[in-house]
């Protein structure tokens, strides 16, 4: 489990294909010392094992619907990405919860600046629509974010500069594709509106 608050942005740093998916290693040296073989750290937003560390560096494989559902099969060398490590029991959830379970691809429609803060205007896909709502949350490249409107086909999130700055938005571009996982709190809204969140769905979803 995950918060939504970037630790670090790494940045790719080798890409190997194999038979089942890729080898990523990714250059990361405020956070790679304290990462061992095993944890979990959240890579653009999508939940994956660390399999090697280095003093600088980690690798993770990517495979299977993880290539299908997100945009980690398509990042080029020197890439961005939001890192964050899996978030501690006894440790303060400032963000929202995320599970680095993307749910969709979404397209940056504009990305502009808009007095003090900054404009994201998102494409989302017509499946995932429903589990969005004014001042929810979504996780965008693995980022907590506020919805602050939606639209037809999506939604426009306000950024603040510290925001900007410190992940991968700094570099981000119209067009480009970005992980979306929506708030499981409004997920199970949606899905179980009468019984609320409760063990055996928590159980469900691998928790």
């Amino acid at each position: 489990m995950f918060t939504g608050l970037i630790e670090e942005v790494g940045r790719l740093k080798k890409s190997q294909a194999g038979v089942q998916g890729f080898r990523l290693e990714i250059e990361a040296p405020a956070i790679s010392p304290q990462i061992k073989i095993g944890d979990s750290v959240a890579v653009n937003g999508v939940c994956q094992t660390v399999i090697h560390c280095g003093k600088t560096t980690f690798q993770v494989e990517a495979v299977g619907d993880t290539l299908k559902k997100t945009t980690l099969g398509s990042l080029a060398i020197q890439s961005p990405i939001n890192l964050e490590r899996a978030l501690r029991v006894d440790g303060r959830l400032d963000g929202h919860l995320v599970s680095g379970h993307v749910n969709a691809q979404g397209k940056i429609l504009s990305w502009m600046q808009s007095g003090m803060v900054w404009k994201l205007i998102l494409q989302v896909p017509r499946e995932i629509q429903s589990q969005i709502l004014c001042e929810g949350s979504l996780s965008v490249e693995g980022i907590s974010l506020t919805i602050s409107s939606l639209h037809p086909t999506g939604c426009t999130l306000n950024i603040i500069p510290h925001t900007r700055e410190n992940t991968s938005l700094k570099y981000a571009r119209i067009g480009q594709r970005v992980n979306l996982e929506t708030d499981l709190l409004m997920r199970n809204r949606i899905s179980s509106p009468s019984d609320g969140l409760n063990m055996e769905t928590l159980r469900t979803w691998g928790y």
